[in-house]
Parts: C-alpha cells; structure tokens; sequence
C-alpha cells in the first residue's frame, strides 16, 4: 500500500504486485538486460498507476 499526500491528506492506494520466478528475471548472459526489462516493467506498472488516477 502506498499512501500519497494531497494536501493535509493521505488516500489509501493499491498496489498490484506480480510474483514471477526469480530465473525469468535473471539472464545470466546479460545482467544488464536483466536491469533494463525490471526498469521497463517497472515504468509500466507507475504509468498504469497513473492513468488509473
């Protein structure tokens, strides 16, 4: 749960979380893809979040 200030108040906020296998988000042979999909998966779910507001 996330709690955003707007104003002098908080509004409650879910968010979804997704459990995946460690092995699908490790690629051995290029860690830093491995960093680039997490930093695009990541940008995915904030402009969900953000749409969704």
């Amino acid at each position: 749960t996330v709690f955003n200030a707007s104003g002098a108040e908080y509004t409650r906020k879910e968010v979804p979380l997704q459990v995946v296998p460690s092995s699908s988000l490790l690629k051995l042979d290029s860690p830093l893809t491995s960093f680039i999909d997490m930093q695009t998966m990541l940008f995915e779910e904030e402009k969900t979040a953000y749409n969704q507001a």
